[in-house]
């Protein structure tokens, strides 16, 4: 099997739920072309799902006139990069509190998981927020291929 590295591909969709599953359906392609397993590009793919509608609900407000940009690279043989850029006001995933699943499930609150998910699903997680030298956000998500 032929697999792909150092690759770097661009999505910019608008803001909006109908845009997701293309989202989707580019991490899923592009993980396994780099090599994942199926259900690892499945869970990527969710990852960046989660992100993307964190993203349109509660940064953007559902405003379909705003973007959000995702690449794919690989900087390195073994790492599988997701970038997603923003507009929106800063929001660093990493200082989310920890969910209490036992809880979650007792209260059965619907929602609210997709920042869990990312976490449970992505090696490392980086939040730069906009700068001069860059005017978005930028949310990257890592990945290593296993060879298990």
């Amino acid at each position: 099997m032929s697999i792909n590295r150092n690759i770097e591909y661009y999505l910019s969709v608008n803001s909006d739920y109908a845009a997701l599953d293309s989202i989707r359906q580019f991490i899923d392609h592009h993980a396994k072309a780099f090599g994942f397993k199926k259900n690892e590009a499945s869970e990527l793919a969710l990852a960046a799902d989660e992100a993307c509608t964190n993203l349109i609900k509660h940064a953007y407000k559902f405003d379909k006139n705003k973007t959000i940009d995702i690449s794919i690279s690989s900087e390195q043989e073994q790492v599988f990069s997701i970038i997603i850029e923003d507009s929106a006001e800063p929001f660093d995933i990493a200082d989310s509190p920890k969910v209490n699943i036992n809880s979650y499930i007792k209260a059965m609150k619907p929602g609210g998981l997709g920042v869990h998910i990312i976490k449970a699903v992505i090696d490392v997680i980086h939040y730069k927020p906009a700068s001069k030298k860059n005017g978005k956000n930028r949310l990257i998500l890592k990945k290593y291929l296993s060879r298990k």
